[in-house]
């Protein structure tokens, strides 16, 4: 072989190196796991789960606070409760009913008893709480004199605030999670950031159920009344009859 023929094959072998090189596949990216970065979970200041995959977890937007919360307006849980003596403690039960039912309430429990030969209630109901007042009002009317009451409020609205702020945090950081879900290249990978979406998840819907309970309380009045019957008035004897010697005696008597 002569020399232009050897250096037209070394010249034809370096071409088919540097086309095999440009053609191979690159390496694919490994996912760094690691612990994450504390995120800013509102007001309570409470500290993000352990062991999640490292990220840099976006801003959700402001913090919502006690003044601006995602209803607008303040959260007042309103309770009332009224003791009364009323003419007919059966009949009473029954107006309680139908007043909490035409408002578009309903009655959480009813129980009755009985005192002696005299029959007493309870009875508790829920009712919007825009006719609370008009509602209170109704039910004063049932007693014979003016009755016992104590109506209270529960301002929630900085809770309900504090749990917006961790419910959007966490919805950040789950969105976060799935993606990288879907970039997993390893089983082990998966599997961690599965573990981590289920903690986040469970979180998200305990603050969840926590919120619309704070809502349906505040968006519902309970009521509490107590039924009594009017007592029955002694019998008072005047002059002669307040102490008679004889009638004593025969008492006495029939006691012995």
């Amino acid at each position: 072989m002569n020399t232009q023929t050897r250096f037209s094959v070394l010249s034809l072998l370096v071409i088919v190196a540097l086309l095999a090189t440009a053609c191979a596949p690159a390496p694919s990216p490994s996912i760094q796991v690691g612990p994450l970065p504390p995120a800013d979970y509102g007001a309570r200041n409470e500290s993000a789960p352990s062991g999640l995959m490292s990220f840099s977890a976006p801003a959700a937007g402001k913090t919502t606070s006690a003044a601006s919360t995602a209803v607008g307006d303040r959260l007042i849980i309103k309770t009332g409760k009224l003791a009364m003596m009323v003419k007919d403690v059966q009949e009473s039960i029954g107006v309680v009913t139908n007043v909490a039912a035409e408002a578009g309430g309903f009655v959480i429990s009813s129980q009755s008893g009985r005192e002696g030969e005299k029959l007493v209630a309870t009875v508790i109901i829920k009712v919007p709480v825009t006719a609370f007042e008009p509602i209170m009002e109704k039910l004063r009317k049932l007693a014979v004199e003016p009755p016992s009451e104590n109506v209270t409020g529960q301002d929630v609205t900085e809770e309900y605030g504090d749990l917006d702020a961790q419910l959007r945090n966490l919805q950040a950081t789950e969105k976060q999670l799935l993606n990288l879900l879907d970039k997993a290249q390893t089983v082990e990978d998966t599997l961690r950031v599965y573990e981590q979406l289920t903690n986040i998840r469970g979180q998200i819907e305990r603050i969840q159920g926590r919120m619309n309970y704070l809502q349906k309380s505040a968006a519902m009045s309970t009521i509490t009344v107590s039924l009594r019957p009017v007592p029955d008035k002694p019998i008072v004897k005047t002059g002669k009859e307040a102490w008679d010697p004889g009638e004593t005696f025969k008492d006495a008597l029939r006691a012995l």
